[in-house]
């Protein structure tokens, strides 16, 4: 179809400036022929030079009247003619000028930086999609290598008060975060940790998700930086919904060695489990190491003596009496006293057992025992 008027340029008139690397001569190649010497401007050192004076024309070459050395900045702009060119001036392009989808990953830079206003509801960067069945509105894939202290996905820097990720999840039934791990193999798991650094996990936590077959199967398991610096699992939840903890405060104590004699403290010489060191086999008490509500179990065998009537032993909070567990029967055989019972302690509060007028048979664990338990 025809057109009125001037047809639409598509390209567009600049000056050309070529710069030159002296070579100690006077003879030096143009990019473009001129006709003389008044259709360039020369610049050496950034002082315009004097045309037919200080330099000549020969041919395509320009011929200086003294040496240029590699040192000096020498340049020239081709003055009488303007070429043609197809990048026009800067900041000349608009949005509107550009075809929809026509700027394509091949021609964006691969290291982006995007700096935006503070006070935008929409953020910085905001990507938006109709979101069809199983298309996600944005992918951030990394190919395999590098190691556990490297960031290969995504990596959020957070200095500011707020929130360095937020979910928001509007719908009735909505998954907020799922993490996919399809390798299949008995043993694989996904971590979702707090740490300090990449490579420093002190005052870390962690939820792993682990696969336990190549069938079916997953369990939940709880980490954190123990007191002793060590990443250490604390609670598992197993595929069934069996709940563990394997360093929960706790001890079995016994004693073996002899009787206790009345009015002595009961040392039990030995244990069939000690967690955290909870019991203490020199002076028979248990120390809590944390505030809580403890279980705590005796069961103990008097002598064999008719005379034991209406006596106790004693659990004793901190050195101070505590409950009485008393023995009413006056024949002359051996009785079990047992005691249970759950007691709020505070971090550092000890248990221990004494008896009061009355000796306690211990020539075998079977039986005289002291637990205690973490509960809650």
């Amino acid at each position: 179809m025809g057109t009125l008027g001037n047809k639409p340029v598509t390209t567009f008139q600049a000056l050309e400036k070529q710069s030159i690397t002296g070579n100690a001569g006077t003879t030096y190649a143009l990019d473009h022929a001129v006709t003389n010497e008044n259709d360039l401007e020369v610049f050496v050192n950034n002082v315009r030079q004097e045309p037919t004076t200080a330099y000549t024309i020969s041919g395509q070459n320009i011929v200086m009247s003294e040496a240029i050395a590699s040192t000096d900045s020498f340049y020239v702009i081709y003055q009488a003619q303007a070429f043609s060119k197809a990048v026009p001036a800067d900041t000349s392009i608009t949005t509107t000028m550009l075809q929809d989808d026509a700027v394509t990953s091949a021609k964006l830079d691969t290291k982006i930086q995007i700096s935006g206003p503070s006070s935008d509801a929409d953020g910085t960067l905001k990507v938006t999609s109709n979101a069809p069945t199983n298309y996600p509105a944005m992918v951030v894939e990394t190919s395999g290598g590098g190691n556990s202290t490297e960031v290969h996905g995504l990596y959020i820097k957070n200095t500011a008060n707020g929130h360095g990720l937020q979910v928001h999840d509007n719908s009735t039934s909505g998954r907020g975060i799922t993490i996919t791990n399809n390798a299949n193999v008995a043993g694989t798991y996904s971590d979702l940790k707090w740490q300090y650094t990449l490579t420093d996990q002190s005052y870390g936590s962690g939820i792993r998700f682990k696969q336990v077959n190549s069938s079916h199967g997953g369990q939940l398991e709880f980490y954190t930086d123990n007191t002793v610096g060590t990443y250490t699992k604390q609670m598992q939840i197993t595929e069934n919904g069996h709940v563990t903890m394997p360093n929960q405060p706790s001890f079995e104590a016994w004693k073996n060695n002899g009787t206790v004699a009345p009015g002595d403290t009961m040392i039990f010489n030995g244990t069939d489990h000690n967690i955290g060191n909870m019991y203490n086999s020199s002076n028979g008490r248990g120390t809590v190491p944390v505030d809580g509500r403890y279980v705590v179990s005796v069961f103990v065998m008097n002598e064999n003596n008719a005379a034991y009537v209406n006596r106790y032993y004693k659990i004793q909070k901190n050195g101070t009496s505590h409950k009485h567990v008393y023995n009413s029967n006056p024949n002359s055989t051996h009785h079990h006293w047992n005691f249970f019972g759950i007691l709020d302690l505070n971090a550092n509060d000890y248990i221990d057992i004494v008896s009061d007028g009355v000796a306690i048979y211990a020539n075998d664990k079977k039986y005289t025992t002291f637990c205690m338990h973490l509960l809650s």
